[in-house]
């Protein structure tokens, strides 16, 4: 049956050196697509310029992704470990612009920093030295994990949660208006147990999503006991 749905565009921004992160957001995204979202006619889309970039001339490589579809993106989630990413004409890196681009349009960035353990032998100091530099001038919120698993699980609680709380209200006319997204940061998830955390968010999502519960409180299941 015909549907209408609104769909969001969740820009990943992050140099080279982050791989699995990647996928693990895709994988938590389409988890909330398949079932939180279809039920409440929410999709989100992800957007990195590995797949979503064409061959074009006429500007530098960042301004064209800008235009191809960075500048459409409604939120962000942008992540750093060793490596801070290839200069550009007014920015140290792509991702730094992709940041500074995001916050300038009041658009929310959802920034991670990864702590993985990596060969002394194969970290390139001075791109290292630059992360460490942005994080230290770097004024909002943030977060750090220190393994894939580790990101995985705290990014689908704060990702189901606060796109949860931050569905459209629901409206009576055949089209659905695109809010704007807001991603929340949670800097003492890591200094709370997690089954007081889970809980704590399960009680509120359900206090507005009742008709959802079951399908949080599954998750965060699965994940309390992952």
């Amino acid at each position: 049956m015909p549907r209408n749905t609104v769909v969001y565009d969740l820009l990943i921004s992050c140099p080279g050196d982050i791989t699995g992160e990647i996928a693990i957001i895709d994988k938590v995204v389409d988890e909330f697509n398949r079932y939180t979202g279809a039920i409440n006619g929410v999709t989100i889309q992800t957007r990195h310029w590995s797949k979503d970039s064409f061959p074009q001339a006429g500007d530098s490589a960042q301004g064209l992704l800008f235009g191809q579809f960075i500048d459409e993106c409604d939120a962000a989630v942008a992540l750093f470990w060793t490596r801070f990413g290839t200069p550009t004409d007014e920015y140290l890196s792509g991702t730094e612009a992709e940041i500074d681009k995001m916050i300038n349009s009041k658009k929310q960035v959802f920034l991670y920093f990864s702590d993985k353990p990596i060969s002394p032998s194969s970290q390139d100091r001075d791109q290292y030295d630059k992360v460490v530099a942005f994080k230290e001038r770097y004024s909002g919120l943030y977060s750090s994990y220190s393994s894939d698993s580790e990101f995985e699980k705290f990014f689908r609680i704060i990702f189901f949660y606060t796109l949860s709380s931050n569905f459209p209200k629901p409206i009576t006319n055949s089209k659905k208006k695109k809010h704007q997204l807001y991603f929340e940061s949670f800097p003492s998830i890591r200094r709370m147990p997690m089954s007081i955390f889970l809980y704590q968010r399960a009680f509120n999502i359900a206090q507005n999503f009742n008709k959802h519960i079951t399908i949080l409180l599954f998750h965060s299941w699965h994940l309390y006991k992952g």
